[in-house]
């Protein structure tokens, strides 16, 4: 069960840092855009900081209930 765990939070760090890598990216080539890369390239952030908040949802919720029925 401790490599299961290892490797939950190995998964976090990942998530969080590609998509911290990924809306940062998008952020500075938005900057550089024409506008209609530029609108892209928001709703690309959004997607992504919305893929973390699912996943980062996701992942709790399964610790929740390995905790409560394990």
């Amino acid at each position: 069960m401790n490599i299961i765990q290892q490797l939950i939070n190995a998964l976090l760090g990942i998530i969080s840092a590609g998509t911290g890598f990924r809306i940062v990216y998008c952020a500075v080539r938005r900057s550089f855009a024409e506008e209609d890369e530029a609108r892209q390239l928001k709703n690309r952030m959004k997607h992504s900081l919305i893929f973390f908040i699912l996943s980062l949802s996701a992942l709790s919720l399964s610790n929740i209930i390995k905790r409560y029925f394990g």
